[in-house]
Formats: structure tokens, sequence, C-alpha cells
């Protein structure tokens, strides 16, 4: 039982478990830090830096040290992809950063101006966002271009080094390996036409010899038979 009410019951979902003690040091542990921040680094370790301004403008915590660390801070933020991996302030943020400062006669600050006309400039960051790349694999109806090479003119591509170890199974094939005559010359200026109808007479005939070895080679056992 708790004041009258049972574990189970739904009112304790309702009831405020709070002591006004620990959150006095809380908040006053939550000010010393949000005044010691000086540059953009201090304010990236926030989740939400803009929330946080928000939370602050509720309590009445505002800081002239924050705001300045904060527009440090959207100035090297608003250089980031504009994507959710990245934390950056959007248009309205940065008017409400504005407005603030104007507020306590710091308009004038130059990392804010910076980080305005940066955010304006690449269009909130959408400019500056690299396209996607497609995967190289073979698609229908997809348009393939083709790039120059990517040596430069007057650099030749790397050379196996003279004093490597020579390849024992490359000399002997190149020991194999028949030099070419000229009837292969002659062979290979005819058409691919007359050249397929040359090989498949050349393949019928050693068919029919081999027949007719195998017929011989028979009749002379049957001859030894008998």
């Amino acid at each position: 039982m708790l004041h009258g009410f049972s574990v189970f019951d739904f009112q304790v979902l309702s009831l405020e478990f709070s002591w006004q003690a620990y959150e006095n040091m809380i908040q006053e542990e939550f000010i010393k830090r949000t005044e010691a921040m000086i540059d953009d680094k201090d304010v990236d370790e926030l989740a939400d830096p803009f929330a946080c301004l928000n939370f602050m403008k509720t309590r009445n915590l505002v800081s002239d040290k924050f705001l300045l660390a904060l527009s440090k801070w959207c100035r090297a933020a608003v250089n980031r992809p504009a994507t959710r991996s990245y934390k950056r302030p959007l248009a309205h943020q940065l008017v409400e950063l504005h407005d603030l400062m104007r507020e306590r006669n710091l308009e004038q600050n130059k990392a804010l101006e910076q980080a305005v006309l940066r955010f304006v400039a690449d269009d909130g960051g959408c400019k500056r966002r690299p396209r996607e790349v497609k995967p190289l694999l073979y698609q229908r109806n997809r348009r393939y271009i083709s790039c120059p090479d990517l040596i430069p003119d007057g650099i030749e591509p790397a050379r196996p080094c003279a004093e490597a170890l020579p390849d024992v199974f490359m000399e002997r094939q190149a020991s194999l390996v028949r030099a070419c005559t000229p009837e292969d010359l002659a062979r290979q200026e005819l058409p691919f036409a007359v050249q397929a109808e040359t090989a498949y007479r050349r393949l019928q005939r050693n068919k029919r010899f081999l027949r007719f070895v195998q017929e011989e080679q028979s009749e002379e056992t049957q001859l030894g038979a008998v």
C-alpha cells in the first residue's frame, strides 16, 4: 500500500514522484554546465540543442554564453549533410535564435550571420546533398556511361619487376606453344564460314579414317581366331 493506494491501482500512475531538493540540485548543475559552454563542440554533446533551448526558455534559464555557443554550433552544423543522421539547425530554429539574440543585443554576432548565409546559399543543405550512387549491377533500360581511363597521360601501369623470380609454369607453356607457320597465316585470312566448313570436313575425314582402322582391327582379330 502507498498512501492508501494499491500498487496495482491505476491512480498510482497519475501521482508525481519527485523531490524538490533533487530538482534544484539538477537545475543548478544544468545551469553551470550550459554557462560553461564555449564553442560548437560543447553544444554538440547535447542530443538536441534547440530542444534544450526550448526547455531553458520555459524555465527562464537562457544565458548569453549559451546563445553564443549555440550560434557557433549552428555555423559548424550547417555544413553537414541534410540527412537525419546528422544534427543541423532548421530554418525556423535559426529565426528563433536570431530573435533571442536580438532581444539581448547580440544580433551582430558573426557566427550567426555566417550560419544564416550558408544556410540560404545551399538551400538548407539540399544543394550539397550528394546523389545516391547506383550499384554496379546490370539492369534493364539503364544507361551506362563510359568514363575515360583514370591513369593520367604519360604514366604507364605498373609492370612486374625484372628481379622477380621466373614462373616455371609459364616457361613450360611457352615451350609447348607451336610456332605459327605460313599455312596457319593463310588459314587465318580466310573468312570464318570457310574456316568452319574446312574444320567440319577435316572432322568427318578423321571419323571415316578412325572407322576404317577399327574395321581392319576387327577383321584381323577374326582371322586370328580362325
